[in-house]
């Protein structure tokens, strides 16, 4: 059995963490106030956490929707259509350049007309090497891009997973503490509360029973 004068230290350090606890309470508000831009001295209403919510399973819609609203993943649509496009422009480079062309003509002498028709043939308009060489690069330019695409899309997917996982988690535990563990450690500390009462218990273990009755809630 703890001693009258235990007894008493014991309420002391409650009482000391209890005010510091509002001490931090305050200042909590107080900086949430001047984040809000409002008056420091503004009281606050008293705050409940939500009920659990609904499990969020991992789904080909979340993903899909996770992939379309994904920035990076536009950056690099958006790249590797530059990329193809600059790699079909240096290729039409390596194509024949034909013009074909229908003009009339009139003869004095004879006071004739008649049709005239022209063409020319440009065979390549640039150094052959050269343009070569550029198709390359650009091909390989809109590879990397595909290729980094690829990886996004494994890290997204990745990152997807992972969330689902901690989010499943953490609804489980919310429910393990509001469904059981809560009301356990409230039974725990009526029960030790009342063999105290009765002289059948000692305080430490009422003291005990309320700590952790606290922390489950």
């Amino acid at each position: 059995m703890l001693t009258r004068l235990q007894i008493q230290n014991e309420v002391a350090k409650r009482n000391d963490t209890l005010r510091t606890d509002h001490r931090r309470l305050a200042h909590e508000r107080f900086t949430l106030n001047r984040l809000l831009n409002r008056d420091v001295n503004s009281a606050w209403p008293s705050l409940q956490l939500p009920p659990v919510g609904p499990a969020i399973p991992l789904s080909g819609k979340l993903l899909a929707l996770s992939l379309l609203n994904e920035p990076k993943l536009k950056v690099l649509e958006q790249e590797i259509k530059q990329a193809a496009a600059s790699a079909e422009l240096t290729r039409k480079m390596r194509l024949p350049d034909v013009a074909l062309g229908v003009e009339g003509r009139q003869y004095a002498a004879t006071a004739t007309s008649g049709p005239a028709c022209s063409r020319s043939v440009s065979l390549c308009r640039g150094p052959r090497q050269q343009v070569s060489q550029g198709l390359r690069a650009r091909q390989r330019e809109a590879e990397s891009a595909e290729q980094e695409r690829e990886d996004q899309v494994l890290m997204v997917r990745e990152e997807l997973h992972h969330l689902a996982v901690g989010i499943e988690a953490m609804r489980r535990e919310s429910l393990l503490h509001s469904d059981e563990i809560t009301t356990r450690a409230m039974q725990a500390l009526t029960s030790r509360l009342s063999e105290w009462e009765a002289g059948r218990g000692a305080f430490r273990d009422v003291l005990d029973a309320g700590g952790c009755c606290s922390k489950a809630n």
